[in-house]
């Protein structure tokens, strides 16, 4: 995800939810500065009293302005206020993620602008494509430019967004977030009318270094039937289930639960498929558990009496 844009003597810093693509503001600083690599060589030998890294950096300065970002259901940017609340831009989108901004007059004269499309997009300027992780998706025709690289493992067309962008997302390019509940059905357990299929660890985690080698050998997909279960929708059937409620995003600690498990299985490309496998199978399992157990939870509106117990 993008972290910071500088230029000139103006720097944009962007804040996002945890685990998460979806954007939460801009932080707008003065610009970064570059530190100057001396050039050791024989004449010019290595002096650790010159050393950028033994350095100490400069001062971070106060923020010029910060701005918040209100987005969809999904994590489209909608717009963004200032400090005071006032609208500074406001984004249009057609069906299939083609954008237009409403900049106001304030806003236009302080450059600022919205980098962000569908979860996990950025805007290319010069080639007006998405960037998304692992290709470029095209908002005008609705479809990647390339081929999806997990193969037939995303679905059958292998350039599709997703079947209904007001329902899916594809955070990292790779396929639709409705791939692990179809996933589950073909194994034989579908979710019931207003379950979702939930991931125990969370498509964010795609790229974490454990998760992409597994991918990149091609013996795990994260949408995988053993990574889902089935969570209510509704507080109603979550409170008659005994069930956590999937409903919107999800907490924090859910995501760091299942990134710092992941961070202890070590370095995965000393592992054999078979290691590597077995480990990330554990995780899953691990985080099954918290949510039966109830000792984490999804959603601040989880309507249910703590210590609530279930099978999932």
């Amino acid at each position: 995800m993008l972290a910071f844009e500088t230029q000139d003597d103006a720097a944009v810093h962007y804040l996002f939810e945890p685990g998460s693509f979806i954007p939460l503001a801009q932080v707008h600083t003065d610009a970064i500065q570059g530190v100057k690599v001396p050039a050791w060589n024989q004449y010019n030998p290595y002096d650790p009293e010159r050393d950028p890294l033994l350095q100490a950096g400069p001062e971070p300065s106060a923020p010029r302005a910060v701005y918040y970002y209100h987005a969809d259901h999904l994590g489209t940017p909608q717009a963004l206020t200032d400090a005071q609340g006032q609208l500074a831009l406001e984004m249009d989108y057609k069906a299939w993620g083609e954008a237009r901004e409403v900049i106001a007059e304030a806003a236009a004269s302080a450059d600022i602008r919205n980098p962000f499309r569908f979860q996990g997009q950025y805007h290319d300027d010069e080639s007006g494509l998405h960037y998304n992780r692992y290709r470029y998706y095209d908002p005008e025709i609705g479809r990647f430019i390339s081929r999806d690289p997990i193969g037939l493992m995303g679905g059958i067309n292998i350039h599709s967004y997703a079947p209904n962008p007001i329902e899916w997302t594809d955070p990292l390019g790779l396929e639709n977030g409705r791939a692990v509940k179809n996933n589950m059905k073909r194994a034989g357990r579908p979710c019931p009318k207003w379950y979702a299929g939930h991931h125990l660890i969370a498509e964010q985690l795609g790229d974490h270094p454990v998760i992409k080698e597994a991918t990149d050998r091609g013996i795990y997909n994260i949408n995988r039937n053993e990574n889902g279960v089935a969570l209510p929708t509704r507080q109603a059937d979550s409170l008659s289930s005994g069930k956590p409620l999937h409903s919107g995003n999800h907490l924090s600690a859910y995501y760091e639960s299942a990134r710092k498990r992941l961070d202890k299985i070590g370095n995965p490309k000393q592992m054999s498929n078979d290691e590597l496998l077995s480990k990330i199978g554990k995780v899953e399992m691990k985080m099954k558990s918290d949510l039966e157990q109830d000792k984490i939870r999804l959603q601040t509106t989880d309507p249910r009496p703590a210590n609530t117990t279930c099978m999932l």
